[in-house]
Parts: C-alpha cells; sequence; structure tokens
C-alpha cells in the first residue's frame, strides 16, 4: 500500500475582492494501510486537501508524496487511489454489475475477472441481491454502497471518502458507518475520510485531523482529542453535547478559580505548576457535561440553575439549564425525576474540567483531580 506525507501544503484561490486561503501550510503523514479522519466544520480546507492528494486540484505550493514520491505533477489516474463521494455518481443506464465493473472495463481487464471482483465487492457490502438492478430501483444507501464497490473492485491503494455518509438517513448512517470500517480493516487500504460529523469520525477513525480556517488544529487518535484538548476549538468541537465555556480568572496566588458563576479551588500541585509556568490570569474554564451533579438540595450545590428544558435519549438525559442568561447543557445517565421550571444545585466533578489561556486558547496541562 502506500504512505502519504504532506509539507506544507498551500491552496490559495482568488476571490473576487480578495485572495481566499482554503488550506494554510498543513503538516501531515498519513501511515501505511491507516484510517485517517480530515474533520472540521464547513470551509475549514478538508475537501480541498482530499482533492489535492486526488489530483483534483493542485497546490498553490508544498510537496504531497506517496511513500518517497512527489506527486504534484501526476495526473489523478495514475495516484493508483478511488474515491467516494457524498452523491453517488452511478451511470442510470447500465444496471449495478456493469457500473461496479466499468472501470475495470476500460482498463482492459478480462470480463471473468471484473465479475469475480464485482462478487467479492457486493459480498462485502451486502449488495450481492442487487447486481442485476438498475440505480433508479435503488435506495440512498444501497447506491452508496455500489458506488463503494465500484471503488473497492479497483483495488487502489488509497481510498479517498469524501462526506459519503452525509445525505443518509440516521439508521443508514449507522450502518455504512461499520461497514466502511469493515471494509477498511479486510482490504488495509490506506484510507481518509472527509466529514464535518464528530461522530462518525471519532468511531471510524485511527487517528483525527481536526482542521479549522484552513490549519490542522491537532492530530491524534478519538481518545486522545477527547481526554486531551490542545486548544479551545478542539475541546469545542470534540464531544456532543459539547463542552460549555465560561471566562474565568485565577485568584489567591494561584490558589483559585473564579468565574463569576462558580469558584473552585487549586490543588497545590496544580498551583505550583501554574505559578512556575507564568500563565495569565485571564483564563476559561471548560466544563464537560457529564462531569456536572444535580442536587434538589440547594445548599449541596457550587451554583444554581434552572432547568428550561430536558431531552431523553434513551438512558441519557440532556438538561437545558438558565444560567443568568447564559445556556449550558449537562448530561446524566440512568433514571431522574427532575422537571423543567424546577432549579436545582449544581456541583463540578473535577476530572471534567478544563482550562485554556484566554489569549492563546491553548490548553493549560494541570491535573485539578
Amino acid at each position: 500500500m502506500v504512505k502519504i506525507v504532506l509539507k506544507n501544503l498551500t491552496k490559495r484561490y482568488r476571490g473576487i475582492r480578495k485572495e481566499v486561503k482554503a488550506v494554510q501550510e498543513v503538516n501531515l503523514e498519513i501511515k501505511d494501510k491507516s484510517f485517517i479522519t480530515l474533520l472540521g466544520p464547513s470551509g475549514c480546507g478538508k475537501t480541498s486537501t482530499l482533492r489535492m492528494i486526488a489530483g483534483l486540484e493542485q497546490p498553490t505550493s508544498g510537496e504531497i508524496y506517496f511513500d518517497d514520491e512527489i506527486v504534484n505533477d501526476v495526473p489523478t489516474q495514475e495516484r493508483d487511489l478511488a474515491m467516494v463521494f457524498q452523491q453517488p455518481t452511478l451511470f442510470p443506464f447500465i444496471n449495478v454489475m456493469d457500473n461496479m465493473t466499468y472501470g475495470l472495463k476500460i482498463k482492459h481487464v478480462p470480463k471473468e475477472e471484473r465479475f469475480k471482483r464485482a462478487k467479492e465487492a457486493a459480498s462485502l457490502l451486502h449488495i450481492e441481491e442487487l447486481l442485476d438492478r438498475m440505480p433508479g430501483e435503488l435506495s440512498g444507501g444501497e447506491r452508496q454502497r455500489v458506488d463503494l464497490g465500484r471503488a473497492i473492485v479497483t483495488r487502489p491503494k488509497v481510498f479517498l471518502l469524501d462526506e459519503p455518509l452525509a445525505s443518509l438517513d440516521a439508521r443508514l448512517r449507522d450502518e455504512l458507518r461499520s461497514e466502511v470500517r469493515l471494509v477498511h480493516k479486510r482490504l488495509e487500504v490506506t484510507t481518509i475520510f472527509v466529514t464535518h460529523d464528530q461522530l462518525e469520525a471519532m468511531t471510524m477513525s485511527d487517528e483525527i485531523a481536526v482542521m479549522n480556517k484552513g490549519k490542522i488544529e491537532q492530530i491524534g487518535s478519538p481518545n486522545r482529542l477527547f481526554n486531551e484538548p490542545e486548544n479551545h476549538f478542539v475541546a469545542s468541537f470534540i464531544g456532543s453535547p459539547p463542552v460549555i465555556f465560561f471566562d474565568g480568572s485565577i485568584k489567591n496566588d494561584f490558589t483559585k478559580v473564579d468565574t463569576g458563576y462558580f469558584s473552585f479551588g487549586i490543588p497545590v500541585a496544580a498551583s505550583e505548576q501554574l505559578r512556575k509556568s507564568q500563565v495569565n490570569s485571564e483564563i476559561i474554564v471548560g466544563i464537560r457535561p457529564d462531569a456536572i451533579d444535580l442536587h434538589r438540595d440547594l445548599s449541596k450545590g457550587m451554583f444554581q440553575g434552572q432547568i428550561i428544558m430536558i431531552e431523553l435519549l434513551g438512558k441519557r438525559w440532556i438538561f437545558h439549564f438558565d444560567l443568568k442568561g447564559k445556556e449550558m447543557k449537562v448530561e446524566l445517565m440512568g433514571n431522574h425525576d427532575f422537571r423543567e421550571g424546577e432549579t436545582v444545585g449544581l456541583t463540578l466533578r473535577r476530572e471534567g474540567i478544563l482550562l485554556f489561556d484566554r489569549k492563546s486558547e491553548k490548553r493549560l496541562d494541570v491535573k485539578l483531580d
């Protein structure tokens, strides 16, 4: 297979009034046979990065390596890759078998071998019964499986997947997530997946590159990105419900944090670490929604909030609070009898508290528990 390396990869577009920097000096190493996701909001540069890897866009500057070879000027058809897009691109006038084998046919692969590969791919994707059907007879999920199958039969060194699940309903997205991951494990092909959906990224990837405004904010495993976000943006983008943020200050010679809504003490070791690092006293406090406990006895709470809405998602309860005009979500598991309109006390569990420098927005690497 192939290892892919991006060095100072940059893409700029000429706009009507100004130049648009879609991708800015991206450096990334994608390991051979790995599954990496480019994750970020719309306009962050993830699709432009994918299209440059595919050869569909020419970099403004920087290099793209497949193993030790620079491929900037290598045509798409010579990069030995396959792409699957958000909308399946099937030929409507030929059946599924012919759609899946069309790319092999124009490469003059013998018919027997073409059909063998198509049947193997169909078995892998559970679409054997669809091979004689026309695309117009298929559901959205079936068409997307056929598109995946068409990519699989070419036996590429690289899979590029550009939001292939975005147009499907929730149940089909769940099914296809599992199938795409299983296909990767079976075929061991270097795979790059693009999405704005952090749930897809967290459940499918070996590694995730979180992108924002054309740059990579952090690269790491799903577990590392969730537990050790490097900055405010990554913490805000990873997790559902998202982290709740409060402006705060470090006070009393680095022994206390105060947000105006609540305050808490800093352990001695963490206080000493902050003092030595000479951090700014103005910080951002991030609280994970599942690290907050509710109490009917208001005296037990560090602060108080009124429940304005409750969402029940199976065993997950999402409580929406109004804190003096600030909305906050709290996630609890199990059974509860709190009601909308009720004012309750709230306490924080220290393992769910994150601190960020307000100026740089970088996370302060201190343990509060």
